[in-house]
């Protein structure tokens, strides 16, 4: 199990022996810093990370949300916040 520190000091990344990892991100949006425990292994995330195989091949399983969250560290509720649901949308 090894951190992973981006130049920036905004992520951190943990591999767990379960084949998970715990990711903390940093929000653009808040500047607070999220964490998130996903099914991971290093092997898909450095075929992303150094390789450039595009997220969604090297990470096929993971939903949307949690690439995004990978990406740019903004989470669902951020994206909630930015785009909030229009007045037609509540009553769906």
């Amino acid at each position: 199990m090894q951190y992973v520190e981006s130049i920036d000091d905004t992520e951190r990344l943990k591999f767990h022996e379960d084949g998970s990892a715990t990711i903390i991100r940093m929000s653009p949006r808040t500047k607070k810093f999220n964490k998130a425990t996903m099914r991971l292994t290093e092997d898909q995330y450095y075929r992303w990370a150094r390789d450039r195989t595009l997220i969604q091949d090297a990470m096929p399983h993971l939903d949307k949300e949690e690439r995004e969250f990978i990406l740019t560290g903004y989470t669902p509720a951020d994206w909630e916040a930015i785009f909030p649901p229009e007045e037609d949308d509540k009553d769906v």
